[in-house]
C-alpha cells in the first residue's frame, strides 16, 4: 500500500514533465505539418521544382500574395524585382515546405497589372498584380512596375 502511495506520487511530476516537454514539440510538429501542407497546396512546392534558388537579393520588400485563388499568404511573403525574374520568400516563420523562388521574366505566361479583384473566402480582394506561372495563378497586392522594363 505504502508502494502505492509513493508511486502515485511519483506519477504527478512525471506528467508535469511530460506534457511541459510534450505540449511545444507537438505544436512545433503541427505548425510545420500545417505550414508544408500549405506549401503544396498553394502550388509554391510546384514552383519551387524549377525555380528554386540560392540567390538572395540585397533588400526585399513585404506583400501580400493569393496563390490559387485559395491560398492567401497575407503579409508573409517577400519579393523583389531583380533583371533575372521576380524573388519570391517566405519569412522564418512560414519557411517550411518554401524554398525561396527566383521565377524567370521569360517564366511568366501572362500578366495584368492595375486594380485587379479576386475572390477570396466570399469576398472581394483587390491586387494591384497578377500573373501566371506553370499554371498558378499569383496575385500580389504591390504594384511591381519593373517587370514591364525586364521583358
Amino acid at each position: 500500500m505504502i508502494i502505492y502511495y509513493q508511486l502515485k506520487f511519483m506519477m504527478k511530476p512525471v506528467i508535469v514533465i511530460l506534457i511541459i516537454l510534450g505540449g511545444p514539440s507537438f505544436f512545433v510538429l503541427l505548425w510545420s505539418g500545417i505550414i508544408y501542407m500549405i506549401s503544396y497546396a498553394s502550388g509554391w512546392q510546384k514552383l519551387a521544382e524549377s525555380y528554386s534558388t540560392t540567390y538572395m537579393p540585397t533588400q526585399t520588400r513585404s506583400c501580400s500574395c493569393l496563390f490559387r485563388k485559395s491560398i492567401s499568404y497575407n503579409g508573409v511573403v517577400q519579393y523583389e524585382s531583380t533583371q533575372k525574374g521576380l524573388y519570391l520568400k517566405t519569412i522564418k516563420l512560414f519557411s517550411i515546405g518554401h524554398k525561396p523562388l527566383l521565377i524567370p521574366w521569360e517564366a511568366i505566361a501572362n500578366y495584368e497589372s492595375g486594380n485587379l479583384f479576386a475572390s477570396y473566402k466570399s469576398r472581394l480582394v483587390f491586387y494591384k498584380f497578377q500573373i501566371k506561372v506553370k499554371g498558378i495563378s499569383i496575385y500580389i497586392n504591390k504594384d511591381i512596375r519593373k517587370i514591364q522594363t525586364h521583358e
